[in-house]
């Protein structure tokens, strides 16, 4: 949680919340603009970013 990625269509954001385990995991990241998106890390065209500091 609080890592920081980029999404395809829907631009930076920080992972708030982590659901399920093992092979079905999703992630809740919360994207700048909008409320919070519900994502499958092993499919959504998402990179991770690196700390800013």
């Amino acid at each position: 949680m609080g890592d920081r990625l980029r999404h395809a269509s829907f631009g930076e954001g920080h992972v708030t919340h982590l659901f399920g385990s093992g092979e079905k995991i999703s992630i809740a990241v919360k994207f700048e603009g909008m409320g919070p998106k519900i994502l499958d890390p092993r499919l959504a065209p998402i990179e991770p970013l690196g700390d800013p500091s």
